[in-house]
């Protein structure tokens, strides 16, 4: 049975992802909510709120594997170039489809649509942001980097024994 390391929930990283998670989620389901033909019983989702859903649910995805990789023992998943290249292409997709988004409900939907999506989906890019800048420091290793290590004395050998300790 191997242990757990649940020191990574006290981490910038790991309450980064909890974060992203939380939020992640109810973005997710608060556009579908708004997106629902009640009349229909169909969902009528235009490009830029497809996109939002599908970033989102990436970002939930993603954020919920590397936190139960890295609790479950893994410390290397997060740090990947993969992730990286990931948390870059959700900002760069996400801010685009966030400012359409408040550009074409702003003429269509209530204030309070407005507001929450479009705050939640802006704190969704700050921290997918944020988890990329993360990724270059891992905070996992930093007690281990800083261990002070012990330098053999001067004219040291290893393998021969010095005549003067005999």
């Amino acid at each position: 049975m191997g242990s757990y390391y649940l020191g990574y929930l006290r981490t910038s990283g790991g309450q980064l992802k909890m974060f992203q998670v939380m939020i992640g989620l109810i973005h997710m389901f608060y556009l579908m909510g708004i997106n629902f033909d009640r009349e229909n019983e169909l969902y009528v989702i235009r490009m830029d709120v497809l996109i939002m859903l599908m970033g989102t649910f990436s970002v939930v995805f993603t954020a919920s594997f590397a936190l139960i990789t890295v609790l479950l023992g893994s410390t290397e998943v997060p740090f990947s170039l993969l992730y990286r290249l990931l948390y870059l292409s959700l900002t760069v997709v996400m801010l685009p489809a966030t400012a359409a988004f408040i550009k074409e409900e702003n003429n269509h939907a209530s204030l309070r649509e407005l507001v929450v999506s479009s705050v939640t989906s802006t704190l969704l890019c700050i921290g997918i942001f944020a988890n990329f800048v993360l990724a270059y420091r891992p905070t996992i290793y930093e007690s281990l980097i800083w261990v002070p290590v012990k330098k053999p004395p001067p004219g040291y050998k290893a393998g021969k024994k010095d005549k003067s300790t005999v």
